[in-house]
């Protein structure tokens, strides 16, 4: 399994640019819902809140008509990171920096209504908003599809897209909800 993440995902639909990406390691990834552990370091990192999709069949060399079909899933993922203009060569392999949220049917929609809330454990929410996230799926298929030529994509290979993506500090002993068009998909803690 791939973790495969995407930063200039407008660079590659529209211009045709070479994707730039950042590979993330399978052990990176925490199961869906486990707390997340950070390290003494943590003040150095970013929390994002950023769309995924998930490879549904194999493919290589995908035509961009019939990349969308190869997407069997989407959600939202939580990424632990530097912040832009650190560097970030290495994040993607290093522990716990990917927390997936609930997997649901079909490709991500254009429009997409986030609710987050920030609470200290076992109180109200500190800190909550709505916000749209918009991401083109035509562009999300143009992504599938460009990464498809240089790599096979593999049932359970994943897409993250971090531009554009809700980003904030973080803190430790505090729990994260979020939810994609009323639908909760992520709810875990960070001590």
């Amino acid at each position: 399994m791939k973790i495969i993440v995407i930063d200039n995902l407008t660079d590659i639909a529209v211009k045709g640019s070479a994707p730039r990406i950042a590979l993330g390691a399978d052990s990176a990834l925490l199961r869906h819902n486990e707390p997340l552990f950070v390290d003494e370091d943590y003040r150095m990192r970013q929390s994002v809140i950023a769309p995924a999709v998930r490879i549904g069949r194999l493919g290589t060399h995908i035509p961009l008509k019939f990349a969308e079909k190869y997407i069997d899933a989407h959600t939202l993922f939580h990424l632990y990171m530097p912040p832009p203009g650190m560097d970030r060569s290495l994040w993607g392999a290093s522990d716990r920096s990917f927390s997936p949220g609930l997997w649901l049917d079909g490709n991500i929609k254009a429009e997409n209504t986030v609710d987050v809330c920030r609470r200290k454990l076992d109180q109200d929410c500190l800190e909550s908003g709505t916000f749209t996230l918009d991401i083109d799926p035509e562009h999300v298929a143009a992504a599938v599809a460009a990464i498809s030529n240089y790599a096979t994509l593999k049932t359970g290979d994943v897409f993250v897209f971090t531009n554009p993506a809700l980003s904030s500090e973080i803190d430790r002993n505090l729990q994260l909800g979020v939810s994609i068009n009323s639908i909760n998909v992520l709810d875990f803690r960070i001590k």
